[in-house]
């Protein structure tokens, strides 16, 4: 049987939009899958690192570097003045300790010249006359030799380092003279103690703790006794031995309370034990 011409051509047509309706089908969901979801979006950038990023990131980057860049500037503006200001208390700490040894060295001339019986007045001295000790070509006597090393001492604090250590070393060997010449001199406990002064500055440690024992052990009674504990405690803390520091400072403070060397004493005891 014939079919007629419009009926084959109106089949025909339905089969070609089947088809392509078919065919179109995996495109939309080939489509559907590439695309995202809400709430897990994907960028250009995490497809392709190499991507450039929004202006807005670089800005807040540029401004977190210039903010951190800042603060470093900061700190060694800091760091500068922190500097500056411990050099310069370090130099106030160093004139002060200097100006205390001096005070400390011209109180102790003093209380030796007190505790000295007056020089007998002689007839030709109140005639005016040349006194014992003017005259360069007499003897030194212990009092001159005494003097003449205290002098090295106050001349050399105020030197630079190595004219200072040079002329406290000068200073012992003239007080270790006295010390041979005159073994039972009144000024050779002052001596032998500031033979240990010095030697502590020097940081001749175990030759000054054997000034200081002599002054303790050869004159008990002389008024050196307190200070040379102290630095006799200060002395064996700096070798390592505290147990024995702390034997002479409380030594000190036992005996000689309501003394200067004893408040020093209960300080650094207090400090060390």
């Amino acid at each position: 049987m014939n079919t007629p011409p419009v009926s084959l051509l109106a089949s025909c047509f339905l089969l070609v939009a089947a088809a392509v309706a078919d065919a179109a089908a995996p495109v939309e969901e080939r489509s559907e899958a590439v695309q995202p979801r809400e709430g897990n979006a994907t960028t250009f950038r995490d497809i392709d690192p190499r991507a450039p990023r929004p202006r807005a990131e670089d800005a807040q980057e540029r401004a977190g570097l210039a903010a951190l860049y800042y603060r470093i500037q900061s700190l060694e503006e800091e760091v500068r003045g922190l500097t500056g200001l411990v050099e310069e208390l370090t130099w106030r700490v160093d004139r002060l300790a200097k100006e205390q040894r001096e005070r400390y060295i011209e109180i102790d001339s003093r209380l030796t010249d007190l505790r000295a019986p007056p020089a007998p007045v002689s007839a030709e001295s109140d005639e005016g006359l040349a006194t014992p000790g003017a005259d360069p070509n007499e003897p030194m006597t212990e009092e001159d030799a005494y003097r003449a090393a205290f002098e090295l001492v106050t001349t050399a604090q105020g030197q630079p380092t190595t004219e200072q250590l040079a002329g406290y070393q000068l200073a012992i060997e003239r007080f270790h003279a006295l010390v041979a010449e005159y073994p039972g001199g009144r000024y050779t406990p002052n001596a032998l103690y500031w033979v240990g002064e010095l030697q502590l500055a020097l940081e001749e440690l175990e030759l000054a703790r054997q000034a200081f024992v002599q002054v303790i052990t050869l004159y008990p009674e002389h008024a050196k006794v307190p200070d040379a504990l102290y630095k006799l405690g200060v002395v064996y803390h700096r070798l390592g031995d505290t147990g024995t520091a702390l034997t002479h400072l409380d030594r000190l403070i036992a005996e000689f309370q309501g003394s200067a060397a004893s408040s020093l004493a209960e300080a650094y005891a207090a400090e060390i034990r």
